[in-house]
């Protein structure tokens, strides 16, 4: 995931918030792919309201053209629309191409909004600073309106009592030199933390994502000078997980075009939904930040009766604190802060420091590689300058950074170059005033265009070309560029709404940058001659893409590899968490055993579609090679003549949908005794997941066989047969030493195999029996009335092996049992958490099938929504959460990494299917998403943001005979029985994983009749 970038380096004055309506993906407008919003409700309220802003609009210009008053030049625009049609995507490019025509100064109309752009350092001092009192105050956006206390935070506060008071306690608890000071330890551990991980990459031959790499460590380093060790304390892991999570999609919002920027009128109809959106995420926000600010409370509150009191209360701060503790401790004595601090004054100042301390300064260091990657000379002298200051074999301390002066210069290059803010928080003036002679209205939008300034060629030699050396020679050597006081280079802003992180901001940039120079070389991936510097205007000017790859591997963990940091996790969600940091294609060490984890749609496409034959074959676990003929059946079987023989016969001939629909009576029958037996228990708890499992066992027995488990045809050996299979699955649930220590494996030093071994000569035993007795059947009767699949599978003894027969019927077993039980237990389970979506599928089988008549397997393709509840549970719960694993057959690559031959392949889907770049609202179960848009939907696994029987060759032959049960058992259920939890417990859906994911806690619920039986055919 890359963090939704804020807007400028560091902290509040230009915080994680959006530049208003111009800090935007302006590609909306134009149809190009940018996803940020669609055109349907803007047509549609340009449409309702045009006659009427027309009109408005034409009173209002008659109305100012009375007044006289001489607004700057600009491009002509259209009615209510204004000049938004004509903006390109890159807005600050757009912006310096018209200054070459109208001026330094101009004004343009988006939408109902008047405003003045400012495009050079003249006028920006004539106006930032000569006039600052009056233009001191930001314009709002919509979207701050809705954070949590946005206008009590330091961003968005207007120019006044609340604003000094919020700077000062920010700038004196925090960001100056002093405030910083204490806080040097933790810097110094999170960039050790940075380096480790860098190792850690490097062991694998990784590329490192360097946007995430520099992200997290400054996130570390802000909350932890933020509040301290709170988010660490015990049971606070998920609040920081959560925190961070909330905070990007805020940051992500705030990048989105906003109607009501643009349309104040429209505002109160939210017709693009993003107020709802930030609503939710706001009110998500607000819990977190009260758990902090409590469990901070607590602490504080411990720590006073340990020291026998509060000393040194009304100082504010106490030595080592934190800056929460700081402002906790103000709120009691206002009489040091001239005015009453609240806990919305807390949470807005905690807010504006998060959002605005991470995005920008990655986003500017990111810049800074990159360019230093594209120009190694550069890069070289700023290594010989670090070698020369710090020693060959010394660590980079924050008290080498003022001897840096070369690396420095690159650091200033970079923010002229590429200032993270490249068009600053729009200001607004609170009385009318002038500019160059031209009015500048009050109440009007007014946008610096800094990324022009700091590229003036009347200020700049070659101003587009990256030269540090710049800025050491003359004047420009002097840091009061950083702090605004010249308007040809100010990157953190000026006067009075300065930022006031630019140390911070200055100390971590060059800290990072500094040591990872230092302690490493660093090259880009094969195949990429250069970084392609190509950027994207959003909230700030980000790079599209980079990754950085070390070629200077060291050591990990002996033997072990990165099985530590894996154990006691559920391995899917801890997989997801490490791609959110080193990417979709990430590789790891279970022990000696390299493993490769794709966990994006791309990826899955390229390996599961683009490379399908190469990667067909699949990583056979230890428990497989210990199984006598365990790699024969259809499962595990090598890609090849033989695996394509048992396929055509198993897909074919075997579950076909005219094989299927020869055995409709039987699955009839079997859901009758389903629904019998659940109402031999009404009024009694019933488990769902044995009462499926054993309608499913019978009904795949009869397919194989011609008998249920227990009929005559097992000889009195379903029991036995049952409790092998149970017994040989639950030999699959966990790694094998042979699965992490491969050249352990023939040893079986823990007695696995012997074990393994042992359960699968019983079943052979057992299934020679029945293929046995049923080959005698066929052959003393003649029979030719059942065409039950074990007698297909005899007749073709010629083309396939009883080795292979055996393998299938337990493949088919155990891969289409107990994995269906599972997912309509999920199913049933949501539906219960969401009683509005069970009655609406009710009602639609109520209405296909009649109120008191048996469901039939004819009336399935007419229950859309109930299909929809079927695919929205295998999205969020699908039964096989990571893909068995697969091995490429030659060396390959995958996403331009080299895959050697023997690596296992894991497909993480859980985390796919959840991917919010490709479903709204991801974690939320929600039927209704497959019922609208063009997107088919289905089991096909040609769309891989949804697959899940899989996709390609080795995607699940058993897909229809699942999908036709589980519809069935749900409809039947849904629609005789009323269901309820039993008194005094709670749904609880919490998960538990093996190969297959399943409920922690089987789901036990109530049935009662809906009718009464006899009146079921």
């Amino acid at each position: 995931m890359q963090p939704s970038l804020s807007s400028s380096p560091l902290l509040p004055n230009v915080s994680a918030v959006s530049e208003g309506a111009l800090r935007l993906r302006w590609s909306g407008w134009r149809g190009e792919a940018a996803g940020t919003m669609s055109l349907l409700p803007l047509a549609v309220a340009v449409a309702a309201w045009y006659v009427v802003l027309v009109a408005k609009a034409a009173w209002s210009s008659n109305k100012l053209g009375r007044r006289s008053a001489k607004l700057p030049p600009g491009p002509q625009g259209v009615p209510v629309l204004g000049n938004l049609p004509f903006l390109d995507r890159n807005l600050h490019h757009h912006l310096t191409k018209l200054a070459k025509t109208y001026g330094p100064i101009m004004s343009l109309r988006l939408g109902r909004r008047l405003c003045v752009v400012v495009s050079s350092p003249s006028v920006a001092k004539e106006l930032l600073k000569e006039q600052d009192a009056i233009v001191s105050n930001h314009d709002v956006p919509t979207a701050a309106l809705v954070l949590p206390n946005g206008l009590h935070g330091l961003a968005w506060s207007p120019h006044g009592q609340q604003w000094r008071t919020l700077r000062r306690l920010a700038v004196g608890g925090l960001l100056s030199n002093a405030g910083l000071e204490p806080h040097r330890a933790l810097r110094r551990s999170q960039i050790e933390h940075m380096v480790g991980r860098v190792r850690d990459r490097a062991d694998a031959g990784s590329p490192v994502q360097f946007r995430e790499l520099i992200y997290s460590t400054l996130y570390n380093v802000v909350t932890g000078m933020l509040w301290g060790g709170v988010l660490g304390e015990k049971g606070m892991e998920k609040v920081a997980k959560e925190f961070r999570q909330v905070v990007e999609d805020i940051q992500g919002t705030f990048g989105r075009l906003n109607i009501s920027d643009f349309f104040p009128v429209l505002a109160r109809f939210d017709l693009q939904g993003l107020e709802r959106e930030r609503q939710k995420l706001s009110q998500r926000l607000h819990q977190i930040l009260d758990s902090v600010i409590n469990q901070r409370l607590k602490m504080i509150n411990e720590q006073d009766k340990l020291e026998g009191g509060l000393q040194g209360k009304s100082e504010g701060k106490l030595e080592g604190g934190d800056f929460l503790e700081l402002l906790l401790r103000t709120m009691d004595t206002p009489e040091t802060t001239g005015m009453p601090l609240t806990i919305d004054h807390v949470k807005g100042l905690l807010l504006d420091l998060v959002m605005a301390g991470m995005d920008t300064t990655t986003g500017t260091t990111e810049w800074a590689m990159s360019e230093l990657m594209n120009d190694p000379e550069t890069m070289r002298k700023a290594q010989d300058e670090l070698d020369a200051v710090v020693g060959l074999d010394g660590a980079v301390e924050e008290t080498h950074l003022s001897k840096l002066h070369y690396l420095n210069a690159v650091v200033k290059e970079t923010l002229r170059l590429r200032p993270a803010g490249p068009i600053m928080l729009p200001r607004t003036p609170t009385a009318t005033c002038t500019a160059l002679g031209y009015t500048v209205p009050k109440g009007c939008r007014i946008v610096v265009n800094l990324w022009g300034m700091q590229r003036d060629p009347e200020a700049w030699d070659r101003p587009a070309e990256f030269r540090p050396e710049r800025f050491l020679n003359g004047d420009r050597r002097d840091y009061s560029y950083f702090i605004g006081a010249d308007f040809r280079f100010f990157p953190f802003g000026t006067g009075r709404r300065v930022c006031p992180g630019a140390p911070l901001a200055d100390r971590m940039m060059m800290y990072a940058l500094a040591t990872l120079l230092h302690l490493f070389e660093w090259r880009l991936p094969e195949g990429i001659a250069k970084v392609d510097l190509t950027e994207r205007f959003g909230m700030m000017s980000v790079l599209t893409g980079s990754e950085l790859q070390r070629y200077r591997r060291l050591r990990g963990f002996p033997l072990v590899g990165n099985l530590p940091s894996l154990a006691g996790r559920k391995l899917h969600e801890k997989l997801y968490e490490l791609s959110q940091t080193y990417g979709p294609v990430l590789s790891l060490r279970f022990g000696t055993k390299l493993c490769v984890v794709v966990s994006s749609e791309a990826s899955a496409k390229e390996l599961l579609k683009e490379k399908d034959v190469i990667f067909a074959d699949r990583d056979l676990p230890a428990a497989v090679r210990f199984l006598p003929n365990g790699s024969e059946g259809i499962v595990w079987v090598p890609h090849g003549s033989t695996w394509r023989a048992i396929r055509k016969l198993t897909v074919g001939e075997m579950l076909n949908h005219a094989s299927l629909e020869t055995y409709r009576d039987l699955r009839r029958e079997e859901m009758s005794k389903l629904v019998s037996s659940v109402r031999e228990n009404l009024g009694t708890p019933v488990k769902i997941q044995s009462l499926m499992y054993k309608t499913l066992y019978d009904v795949v027995a009869a397919m194989l066989w011609g008998d249920t488990l227990m009929g005559e045809g097992m000889g009195g050996v379903g029991k036995e047969f049952e409790r092998m299979v149970e017994e040989a699955r639950e030999s699959f649930q966990g790694l094998l030493i042979g699965d992490v220590f491969p050249f352990l494996g023939h040893l079986d030093l823990l007695g696995e195999a012997r074990k393994v071994k042992k359960i699968s000569a019983k079943l052979h035993r057992i299934m020679d029996s029945i293929i046995d007795a049923r080959i005698m059947k066929m052959t003393e009767s003649g029979e030719e009335r059942r065409n039950d699949f074990l007698r297909l599978l005899a007749s073709k003894e010629k083309t396939i092996s009883r080795a292979n027969l055996k393998a299938l019927i337990l493949d088919l077993i155990l891969a289409g049992v107990d994995t269906t039980a599972f997912a309509l237990e999920w199913a049933m389970a949501e539906l219960m958490q969401n009683p509005e979506i069970m009655e609406e599928a009710r009602e639609e089988v109520e209405q296909v099938v009649g109120l008191e008549k048996e469901v039939k397997e004819s009336h399935l393709p007419r229950l859309s929504y109930l299909r929809a509840v079927l695919k929205e549970t295998l999205r969020l719960r699908p039964v096989v959460p990571l893909m068995l694993p697969r091995t490429p057959s030659q060396p390959s690559t995958l996403g331009g990494y080299t895959i050697p031959i023997g690596t296992r392949i894991l497909v993480n889907m859980w985390a796919i299917q959840r991917d919010p770049l490709a479903w709204e609202d991801p974690l939320e179960f929600r039927p209704e998403r497959f019922l609208t848009g063009d997107r088919k939907w289905d089991f096909s696994g040609n769309d891989l943001h949804f697959f899940p029987f899989g996709s390609g060759r080795r995607m699940c032959p058993g897909a229809a005979l699942a999908d036709g049960m589980l519809m069935y058992a749900l409809a039947s259920l849904l629609h005789s029985f009323d269901w309820k939890l039993p008194p005094g417990t709670t749904l609880d859906l919490s998960d538990c994983v093996g190969i297959a994911y399943k409920m922690d806690k089987p789901l036990i619920i109530i049935p009662t009749p809906r009718f009464h039986e006899t009146n079921i055919s």
